[in-house]
């Protein structure tokens, strides 16, 4: 503070309104709070130390002569995304999603959503919302949102979307001779079985396991026929059913 005092008189430091010294007095009980000189020093700076500050002292004839400077504290940003537990979000096929995540830090931080590597939505309020409307399976996987003000890195926090939805499944062949081997890729958002079925028979019959609140499993399944025994045309088709259907995909 370069201000000086007439003699008699003191200099008083506010934050804001409120008075912390009047001259030497402490008025307000801070053990960071100190003076040196004409000198206020603050330790431990905390984002509540921003804003104005202002030594002032009263002359003799009554004016007030005050010196003011604005005080910014940067610091780094943090972001959450509510609505989801433990990290993980498992709607119905179909649903509407509203996800909101809120960032924080000085300066304000621009929020942005990710799926992958590929950024979705963007904004620069410190809050983003996004919508997902059709709540099928190929809006599962991992979301991410960041939040960046250029004070460090930026944060980021991640909840993995699951959606429950019937399972998708694919069956192809490869002959070599008589024998034709059969691959059957299935996809499930829950636990459930994969069946194969060659001549009318069961062929391959295995569960699907997953923990909740995984991914959906990829899963292949492979069965070598020697189909020179048969003497007509045979289907071969997998079946894969869960908790949300059942679908089913063949060749001849």
């Amino acid at each position: 503070c370069d201000v000086q005092p007439d003699l008699g008189g003191l200099i008083v430091w506010k934050h804001g309104a409120r008075v912390l010294f009047a001259g030497d007095l402490k008025i307000r009980r801070d053990e960071r709070l100190a003076l040196r000189d004409t000198s206020l020093m603050v330790g431990r700076v905390t984002l509540s130390d921003g804003g104005e500050y202002s030594c002032e002292t009263e002359r003799s004839g009554g004016g007030l002569e005050v010196r003011r400077h604005i005080v910014e504290v940067i610091s780094r940003p943090e972001v959450s995304i509510s609505g989801a537990e433990h990290g993980v979000l498992t709607v119905k096929a179909g649903a509407r999603l509203r996800l909101v995540c809120r960032g924080e830090g000085s300066p304000r931080p621009a929020v942005s959503w990710w799926r992958g590597g590929e950024m979705i939505s963007r904004s620069l309020v410190a809050r983003s919302v996004l919508h997902l409307g059709e709540g099928t399976a190929r809006e599962a996987g991992q979301l991410t949102c960041k939040a960046d003000n250029g004070v460090g890195g930026p944060a980021s926090d991640t909840i993995y979307l699951n959606v429950l939805a019937p399972p998708s499944v694919t069956i192809s062949s490869q002959l070599d001779s008589c024998s034709l081997q059969v691959t059957c890729q299935a996809t499930s958002s829950t636990p459930g079985w994969v069946r194969m079925m060659y001549s009318g028979q069961v062929v391959l019959s295995e569960s699907l396991q997953q923990s909740p609140g995984v991914r959906p499993m990829v899963s292949r399944h492979d069965v070598m026929l020697d189909i020179c025994r048969e003497e007509s045309t045979t289907e071969v088709s997998c079946q894969v059913e869960n908790r949300q259907g059942t679908v089913r995909d063949s060749i001849l």
